[in-house]
């Protein structure tokens, strides 16, 4: 089991740093290890790194999402500091707690735990005619996997 996590581990550092997969040069270098981290008041589960920035990503349905932010005012309140359109007033902002620091069972756990909500949340969301064509899309595949077998 081991074996298989530090696998997986080897496998999502290696992708989050390959610059030939279109990603953005992230300021990491081999051999700085990534931390895996835990955001409570948003329930999300990070990859990432502090240098100069803290530089972290985000799994969501749609692929890795990665962010930079410097000097955050991690759990403070700012007065004045977002515009509302609406108003045309500067209203206040409070920003997320820290994230804190977990280890990769629990990180990986918790993606997945994740990701199989938000499943489960679009599928919910489907009308009767996307789900139907959802399926089919399914189907389809199997079709061809089971052709390519043969």
């Amino acid at each position: 089991m081991k074996k298989l996590l530090n696998t997986i581990r080897r496998k999502l550092v290696e992708k989050l740093i390959r610059p030939d997969d279109g990603y953005t040069y992230t300021g990491f270098s081999e051999g700085e290890p990534l931390k895996f981290y835990y955001q409570e008041d948003t329930g999300k589960y990070l990859i990432g790194k502090r240098s100069d920035n803290w530089y972290y990503f985000e799994i969501q349905l749609s692929g890795w999402h990665s962010y930079a932010s410097r000097y955050l005012p991690w759990g403070k309140t700012v007065e004045k500091c977002v515009f509302n359109c609406v108003t045309k007033e500067m209203d206040a902002r409070t920003y997320n707690q820290e994230p804190k620091e977990i280890n990769f069972q629990d990180w990986l756990y918790g993606i997945v735990k994740n990701v199989h909500t938000c499943y489960k949340e679009a599928i919910l969301a489907m009308d009767i005619d996307d789900f139907i064509e959802a399926q089919e899309h399914i189907r389809a595949w199997e079709e061809r996997k089971n052709g390519q077998n043969m």
